[in-house]
C-alpha cells in the first residue's frame, strides 16, 4: 500500500542499527522492524530504536528472516548460528536446532 508518493531513506547516520537491510516485517501494525546482520531497528511513532544481538562485530551472523508470533516474539533465521528468539521484553534466546542443522528462513504458524 502506498497511501502517497513520498519516500525517505534511512541509513546509519539516520538511526538505523546498519545500513545494510537484510529483512523488514510489520508486526504489530505500525511497528516495522528492519533487520541487519548484527541486529535489529525498531520504527515506532516516527522513533527509531536499535537492538544489537551480536558480541562479535568483526563477522557477525547475517539475519535471513524475521517473523512474529501472537504474543510480540520475534523469530530469526541466521546465516550462521542457527534460530534465535526475541521475546516482547527485549531478552534473546538461542533457539535449539538439531546437530548439523540450519535455518535460512522463519514462518509462525
Amino acid at each position: 500500500r502506498m497511501p502517497s508518493a513520498r519516500f525517505e531513506v534511512w541509513r546509519g547516520l539516520d538511526g538505523l542499527l546498519e545500513d545494510d537491510v537484510t529483512a523488514i516485517l510489520e508486526s504489530p501494525p505500525g511497528r516495522i522492524v528492519f533487520a541487519h546482520p548484527s541486529g535489529l531497528t525498531f520504527l515506532e511513532n516516527g522513533r527509531l530504536r536499535t537492538q544489537r544481538l551480536e558480541v562479535d562485530t568483526v563477522q557477525p551472523s547475517r539475519i535471513l528472516s524475521i517473523a512474529a508470533d501472537r504474543s510480540g516474539d520475534l523469530w530469526i533465521a541466521r546465516a550462521r548460528g542457527g534460530a534465535l528468539r526475541v521475546a516482547s521484553d527485549g531478552s534473546v534466546h538461542d533457539v535449539a536446532l538439531p546437530p548439523e542443522s540450519f535455518a535460512t528462513s522463519v514462518l509462525v504458524d
